[in-house]
């Protein structure tokens, strides 16, 4: 009876040359090939079949459930050959071979038989079967590729809505780049025409004003020269009127100072010939008559010292 607690570790031991030293001897040839689980459950499967048609339960009837099996091999040949995992037969004449009479060589297979039946009856129930394994991995794979197919269905769907969706995007946003543009355009243009309207308005405006400006220029200095025309006039007439006055008043003062000259002069002439002439009593000498020969030569004026004290 083996310890192991999974189907490994039993097919270990029973395969270890170890754990049957008892059943082996120096001439048996090499142990017996390792376990296949797809043939065992192609065999299992069999040997359920032929259990519910002759209910075999003995080592005698395993010997002739395999030679029923042998002859139905022979029989069909289309048929798919079963690999045993244990050939009774082989271990009862190798155990008979040991040393071990038919009865004890009957009674080890036996036993070897119920404890790797009791391992294989927690296999399967411990463990799925490789066929529900590769129905399951198959759904699995399946759905797998069926989710996968959807996936990818389902993301080149996304990829073209994103491209359906950024091809109207960008359609948006040329449209709203062609709206700003011409709205940008059009202010600009309204504003260069505003700017330009303005700049007329105020050229306008300017000229006016200028006009206006020389225009009052033009009154305020017709006015001024008017008034100093006007003024200067005036000014000539009066300056005219006192030239004249001065003339006049100077052509006065002349005639006033000539007449006055004029009578001193007369007065002075009346004087000398009311005067009387003097002359000296004795003849100065020869040496001074010389010298004031002159003065009587001239007429000299002599005043009276009455009138003189009268000045």
């Amino acid at each position: 009876i083996t310890t192991a607690p999974n189907i490994a570790n039993a097919i270990i031991e029973i395969n270890d040359e170890d754990n049957f030293k008892f059943l082996r001897d120096a001439n048996i040839a090499g142990k017996h090939e390792l376990f296949n689980i797809e043939q065992y459950e192609r065999n299992q499967a069999k040997e359920e079949e032929d259990k519910k048609g002759k209910g075999a339960s003995s080592g005698s009837g395993d010997q002739a459930n395999a030679t029923s099996n042998n002859t139905a091999r022979l029989d069909d040949e289309d048929a798919v050959i079963i690999d045993t995992f244990m050939d009774t037969e082989d271990i009862v004449n190798e155990l008979k071979s040991g040393g071990f009479t038919g009865p004890q060589a009957e009674v080890i297979m036996c036993v070897a038989r119920e404890a790797l039946q009791r391992k294989m009856d927690w296999l399967r129930t411990e463990l799925a079967p490789k066929v529900d394994l590769e129905n399951e991995s198959y759904l699995f794979q399946a759905a797998h590729n069926e989710l996968l197919v959807e996936v990818t269905n389902a993301r080149e769907i996304a990829l073209m809505n994103l491209q359906n969706s950024s091809i109207i995007l960008k359609r948006l946003l040329n449209n709203l780049q062609d709206e700003t543009s011409t709205k940008i355009q059009l202010n600009d243009d309204t504003i260069k025409m505003e700017l330009s309207q303005f700049k007329h308005e105020n050229n306008l405006q300017q000229r006016s004003l200028e006009i206006k400006n020389t225009d009052l220029n033009n009154r305020i200095i017709s006015e001024l020269m008017s008034g100093l025309r006007s003024n200067i006039e005036q000014f000539r007439w009066e300056l005219t009127r006192a030239g004249i006055f001065a003339i006049m008043l100077l052509a006065a003062s002349i005639l006033g100072g000539w007449s006055f000259a004029k009578t001193k002069v007369k007065n002075v002439e009346e004087r000398k010939e009311k005067e009387p002439e003097l002359s000296y009593r004795h003849e100065p000498a020869d040496e001074e008559s010389h010298d004031y020969e002159a003065d009587w030569d001239e007429n000299v004026p002599v005043q009276l010292l009455g009138e003189a004290s009268r000045k």
